[in-house]
């Protein structure tokens, strides 16, 4: 391919990745320290390591009262719990402490592409990769919020590139760092997945297997030693993502919200995967095109579980970090002119993928800056004292306060009563749980106040993904009257007797 072409198409790769990488910084920025949630259901995350500050068992029975459950792995909020109690962290500590581990382990993921793109493709080509892993629009959220996605992604990743180190010890520690990812997040399976499967590709059989099965009986010793003397619950509840049903409506929205916001995961998902697998890169590489199928696929198909979201594309960006890098190579040795046109309409169709990611990250940065100056003025500064009274109101000791609204529910600490709303909805609505507490405290008129994030009374609540159990709330509209709104919250009291 000629030079100037290249470098042009190059050139354009760099400018839009970097662009992009300043609107997320730009973004992370502001999002990092909100005394807000920065995401949905971050306060959810925040309770799981607070029970790790309490000493209180991370695995409850969530099936009876007071229904919370926890179906992630224990690393990452093990780490975090454990660096909130050894710094004495309140809850909006703790909600930096999580916030802050979620982004260094994204960045050492992008550093961890760069250095293997680097050693393949040369230098540029690593910064070029390195740079592509940032802004992408699954990050929105995500990157910057309490949760464990990609603290599990950092171990997977590294753990891939460690397999491919010829030497017992770097299998061994990729077996580690792959067990890792997946007690973190289960569903980084696949890295482990595209590890032993690509060895296989390589024809390196015995490797494969010694590095599936080893991890496997690693991660079978752990859960077995882990649920026999610590957390009986806790094997039951690394399965319990498989109690959300399927369905094909969620893999449309999530397949829109992508194509939307996020073609470039795919474009350069699909370009990596064709230049390793055909040789482009001027020689074949299976094992990165079985990385590539393996997190296409995956990432499509888990998007149809019921609440997916752009979260289970976040690992794409990975691929798209390499297959940038790839495509900088593929430049550098194409041949013939048919290949080299091929090439520059592939770069050129690349680039303009990431246009709308770019064009995204961009509106994020501007809603956190918006987000900040709204905290800033009189009706921010309202809503935030609204809740900063009900967090007072839920620490008390003897608080008879029921509210879907997770944020709140959060500052009841080891009296929560869910944490996740949406979760809570979903096992009711599919008969998990014994509701019968909740239900009789509702029909005694047990609690003093109770606040919602929508009006119980009107018809539309029975529809909405984040309210209270339906039994639940039928009983509430006969017990209790609300008394105002204040904030987009509703507030609601007994009815007088009689």
């Amino acid at each position: 391919m000629n030079t100037l072409p290249r470098r042009i198409l190059i050139g354009l790769l760099f400018a839009l990745g970097v662009a992009r990488a300043v609107a997320y910084f730009a973004y992370a920025a502001h999002a990092l320290p909100l005394p807000i949630e920065a995401f949905h259901l971050e306060a959810k995350m925040v309770l799981l390591a607070e029970r790790v500050v309490l000493g209180e068992t991370l695995y409850p029975a969530w099936r009876e009262y007071p229904h919370v459950a926890d179906f992630f792995g224990p690393i990452y909020f093990g780490s975090v719990g454990l660096i909130g109690r050894a710094a004495g962290a309140d809850i909006p500590a703790l909600f930096l402490i999580g916030r802050a581990v979620t982004v260094a382990t994204g960045l050492i993921a992008s550093a961890v592409v760069a250095v293997a793109a680097g050693r393949r493709y040369g230098r540029a080509a690593g910064l070029l990769a390195g740079i592509a892993t940032i802004g992408s629009a699954p990050m929105a959220g995500y990157s910057v919020m309490v949760r464990p996605d990609v603290a599990a992604e950092m171990f997977g990743v590294a753990g891939f590139f460690l397999s491919r180190r010829r030497s017992a010890p770097g299998l061994v520690a990729a077996g580690v760092l792959l067990a890792c990812a997946v007690l973190t997040k289960q569903t980084t399976a696949v890295f482990l997945l595209a590890a032993g499967l690509g060895l296989a590709a390589e024809g390196d059989w015995r490797r494969a297997l010694a590095l599936l099965g080893g991890t496997a009986a690693l991660l079978a010793a752990v859960v077995g030693v882990v649920t026999a003397s610590v957390e009986p619950r806790f094997a039951s509840c690394l399965m319990g993502e498989s109690r959300t049903p399927w369905e094909a409506s969620s893999l449309a929205s999530t397949l829109s919200q992508v194509w939307m916001h996020a073609p470039d995961l795919l474009v350069f998902g699909v370009a990596g995967l064709v230049a390793w697998a055909s040789g482009a890169t001027g020689r074949r590489e299976p094992a990165l095109a079985v990385l590539a199928a393996v997190l296409l696929a995956s990432s499509v198909g888990l998007s149809a579980k019921r609440g997916a979201a752009l979260n289970y594309y976040l690992s794409l960006r990975i691929l798209e970090g390499l297959a940038a890098a790839a495509l900088w190579q593929s430049a550098r040795v194409a041949g013939t002119r048919l290949r080299a046109a091929g090439l520059a309409a592939a770069l050129l169709l690349a680039s303009c993928s990431m246009v709308p990611g770019l064009l995204f990250m961009v509106l994020q940065a501007d809603h956190a800056v918006a987000t900040w100056e709204f905290l800033g003025a009189p009706p921010g500064m309202q809503m935030l004292g609204t809740y900063r009274a009900l967090f007072r109101m839920a620490s008390a000791p003897g608080a008879r306060l029921l509210t879907d609204s997770g944020l709140i529910d959060l500052y009841h600490r080891d009296r929560a009563v869910f944490g996740d709303p949406w979760l809570l909805h979903m096992l009711a609505e599919t008969g998990q749980l014994d509701l019968t507490v909740l239900r009789e405290r509702a029909d005694s008129g047990y609690y003093d106040l109770v606040v919602t994030t929508s009006p119980i009374e009107e018809p539309f609540y029975a529809d909405y993904d984040f309210g209270l159990p339906m039994p639940v709330v039928e009983r509430l509209r006969a017990r209790y009257a609300r008394v105002g709104v204040r904030d987009t919250l509703f507030f609601y009291r007994r009815r007088p007797s009689g």
